[in-house]
């Protein structure tokens, strides 16, 4: 989606967010990831205009596996 980077801006780091500093320090990273996530949304799309039940399970599938990458490298689980 085009409007995550926006939720991280420069500065925002700290409180009670989960937001791993990565975000900041590697910011071309956290990129590539958006664009993988971007992506596999984008063929979860097509894939459920396929009519195809093996089609949408895979695509639903780098769906998750694009959060999980994500989220292990740019998020730290805090408690609260």
């Amino acid at each position: 989606n085009a409007k995550l980077p926006n939720l991280f801006p420069v500065g925002t780091s700290g409180g009670v967010s989960e937001a791993s500093p990565r975000i900041w320090q590697q910011p071309s990273e956290f990129a590539k990831m958006i664009s993988a996530f971007t992506q596999a949304l984008r063929e979860l799309a097509a894939a459920s205009r396929l009519n195809s039940q093996s089609a949408l399970i895979n695509s639903f599938r780098k769906v998750g596996g694009a959060c999980k990458g994500c989220h292990q490298d740019f998020r730290e689980k805090k408690r609260h």
